[in-house]
């Protein structure tokens, strides 16, 4: 606007001076430079303020970059927050895979057997949160005194059928038995004694079968084998203590029918044929030496 002001008198000034050298009839010289000089200087003088004017604004450009500032904290936010969702997924399917992996190693344990743990403790005491298998269960155990203890396996779920006497008789000292699983999942640890007491218990995954025949000796509770029955077998046993003497077959497959071998009180010598099938432990009770064999 300014730019044209000053043209605008610019031209003015030369019309007026124009008109009066028309009618001075060429007049003075002198005077009509003086003019065009002052316009010139006008013109001069009005360049420098209109290219001023074209710069913009210093406020404009400390706008913008203003504005681009909330621009780029949104785009560190939205990555900030990218990153972080990322992590949690990643962190919450690490977890979901581990949780995955320890229900499935439970689950096989449950299913496939492969239990091992030992236990202590001081008269009565409950043991709970055992995962097991349908099938033998081997019993190791020691007692500091001579008295009536029992160790008793029972399942959550399921009737006293399904109770699993592992130990049960008057006895002190070291021994281990062998009984059958027959309920499938979490079971308690029962123990009833006045003694300090220690037991491990185990369910081998695939036991390895001895051949018959066998010849085996020992004293007090314990077990052989397992072994490869096949049906009719001629059982010798000899027993020398005072109270019960009993050998009992546990089948590897837990759905094959028991049957007892011996079952007697005090000293005995003597045989007998029983029909066994397939793998299976022996266990013995005694309360002294005792032999079991096969022909």
């Amino acid at each position: 606007m300014q730019r044209r002001h000053y043209l605008a008198l610019a031209g003015a000034s030369m019309t007026v001076l124009a008109g009066c050298s028309g009618e001075e009839g060429g007049g003075d010289n002198g005077s009509d430079g003086t003019d065009t000089a002052e316009t010139e200087e006008l013109a001069e003088t009005a360049e420098p303020t209109a290219t001023a004017t074209t710069e913009p604004p210093a406020d404009e450009t400390t706008v913008a970059a203003t504005e681009a500032e909330p621009e780029t904290e949104t785009m560190v936010a939205e990555t900030e927050t990218e990153t972080e969702t990322e992590t949690m997924m990643e962190t919450e399917t690490q977890a979901s895979t581990e949780m995955e992996g320890e229900t499935q190693a439970a689950t096989s344990a449950a299913t496939q057997g492969g239990f091992s743990e030992t236990f202590s403790g001081s008269g009565k005491s409950t043991v709970e949160g055992l995962e097991l298998a349908p099938g033998p269960i081997t019993a190791a155990f020691t007692v500091d005194s001579e008295a009536y203890h029992t160790f008793e396996l029972v399942p959550l779920e399921g009737g006293s059928l399904d109770d699993v006497r592992l130990v049960n008789g008057l006895f002190s000292g070291e021994g281990r038995q062998v009984a059958t699983v027959a309920a499938s999942g979490e079971h308690n640890l029962n123990v009833d004694t006045e003694a300090e007491w220690e037991l491990s218990i185990e369910q081998p995954t695939n036991p390895q079968t001895e051949s018959l025949p066998v010849d085996e000796s020992g004293s007090g509770f314990d077990y052989v084998g397992p072994l490869a029955f096949d049906g009719e077998t001629a059982f010798q046993g000899t027993h020398d203590g005072k109270t019960n003497f009993v050998v009992r077959p546990v089948p590897v497959d837990s759905s094959t029918v028991e049957v007892v071998v011996f079952n007697e009180t005090g000293q005995f010598d003597g045989e007998t044929i029983k029909r066994v099938d397939g793998p299976a432990y022996l266990n013995v009770m005694a309360d002294g030496e005792w032999s079991v064999s096969t022909g």
